[in-house]
């Protein structure tokens, strides 16, 4: 709960009433154990994509990242998407055996971050275009 009430007073949405907690948006009295649980924050800051929306984002990644040639992040931009993705409040570092995962987009951070043609669902990062194949 604390991470959730962490979050929350960093929304310019969150008002704090004392023992109340009020979303400045929806004007919803907070109870974050049911109402973040459920996604009705006005932000979906809790609110992950689904299965079959991640599923689907994956094949989509996987079909541009084949479709490149499998071409990989250079090691100085890899390092770059990597401090860039710590240092953001949507990155949960103990998700994904510990490699880490994108709250967004619900992604595995370890493996979008080493796809040249991955980009970050927030801006912060954009996708590398892949060199274009030499033809013999």
């Amino acid at each position: 709960m604390e991470e959730r009430v962490a979050s929350c007073e960093k929304c310019h949405f969150f008002i704090n009433k004392g023992d109340v907690f009020q979303c400045g948006k929806n004007k919803r009295i907070l109870n974050f154990f049911i109402q973040h649980a459920n996604s009705v924050c006005p932000e979906n800051r809790w609110s992950q994509p689904s299965l079959p929306q991640q599923a689907a984002s994956l094949g989509k990644s996987l079909y541009n990242w084949t479709a490149s040639g499998f071409s990989p992040t250079p090691p100085d931009i890899l390092a770059v998407r990597e401090a860039t993705c710590r240092a953001c409040p949507e990155w949960d570092d103990t998700s994904m055996a510990n490699t880490g995962r994108c709250r967004i987009c619900g992604c595995s951070t370890w493996a979008k971050l080493r796809m040249a043609t991955e980009r970050c669902p927030l801006g912060k990062w954009d996708a590398l275009r892949p060199a274009p194949s030499a033809v013999i």
